[in-house]
């Protein structure tokens, strides 16, 4: 459940669908492609050898939590990590920073789409909105509820790793204000009939990703020298957004993050694409 709705707000599924993540031996490297699901941690350690000293990588990101388990693995055997193609979400936020050195080779680019301490506080304030519902709802509370130490152990893992990898803290509270994913932009809307809730965006975010060039990925602790991410309007027409949804600029200019991404600007639901997340029975 953690996992699927972490998923849901980091919009993971942005790009085109891809297979399973996929590894396989080239020399010193391990070469992986395609979307990272549950289960893959454990595959990706089988994979490693004394001989592995680098991942190669391709894929739109998926399950947060599975990527940063991996991201750990590659961290601890002292990979360098190059990018090659798309390298979203979970992929560009732990896996490539987690790496001893960072590559991204011609036409790669690197996407952030969230996933970080902000998720979990929005994970949190649903659960606390089901439980206000009152006694209709008692059976979904219970069973959120027992998530969210899972969803606390998460907090603690981002911000061992952030700190391991001397990422900046300021930047990555940054990247939330430009993502926008804040929970009183989260509406919780019970269903009586059939015990069930759906989340919408109150208020859309006008920013869905984070296109850093190398100066910006340098900004919160990640040395890129000499990348160039695609053209703005090859990667939203890849991902299916809008130009003025992706973010370029640095994390630290919060006037321009204001004026681009500030979610508190009313746009319907219908004009900025947000969409219902249907979620579980009691």
């Amino acid at each position: 459940m953690l996992r699927h709705i972490l998923c849901s707000f980091a919009l993971v599924a942005l790009l085109p669908e891809a297979q399973a993540l996929d590894f396989y031996h080239s020399d010193d490297t391990l070469v992986a492609r395609g979307r990272i699901n549950a289960g893959d941690a454990a595959r990706f350690e089988a994979g490693l050898t004394d001989d592995v000293h680098r991942l190669q990588i391709r894929s739109e990101g998926g399950e947060v939590m599975e990527g940063l388990a991996i991201a750990e693995l590659v961290a601890a055997h002292g990979l360098r990590v190059t990018v090659d193609g798309y390298c979203a979400s979970a992929c560009a936020q732990y896996i490539f920073p987690a790496g001893v050195q960072h590559e991204v080779l011609p036409g790669g680019a690197l996407i952030w789409t969230g996933a970080g301490p902000a998720m979990v506080d929005a994970w949190l304030e649903q659960v606390e909105r089901v439980r206000q519902h009152g006694a209709p709802y008692q059976r979904l509370y219970s069973r959120l509820y027992t998530r969210v130490a899972e969803a606390e152990q998460f907090r603690q893992r981002i911000g061992a790793f952030n700190l391991l990898h001397n990422m900046s803290p300021q930047g990555i509270r940054n990247l939330d204000a430009v993502l926008a994913v804040k929970p009183d932009n989260i509406l919780i809307v019970p269903d009586e009939g059939d015990r069930s809730f759906s989340m919408d965006y109150v208020h859309p975010p006008r920013c869905q990703v984070w296109l850093p060039d190398a100066s910006g990925l340098a900004e919160i602790g990640v040395s890129v020298p000499g990348y160039v991410p695609p053209d703005v309007e090859a990667v939203a027409a890849r991902m299916g957004v809008a130009e003025s949804e992706i973010y370029q600029g640095s994390l630290f200019n919060t006037r321009r993050i204001k004026t681009q991404c500030d979610a508190s600007i009313k746009a319907s639901a219908r004009d900025a694409g947000a969409s219902t997340v249907k979620e579980g029975r009691t």
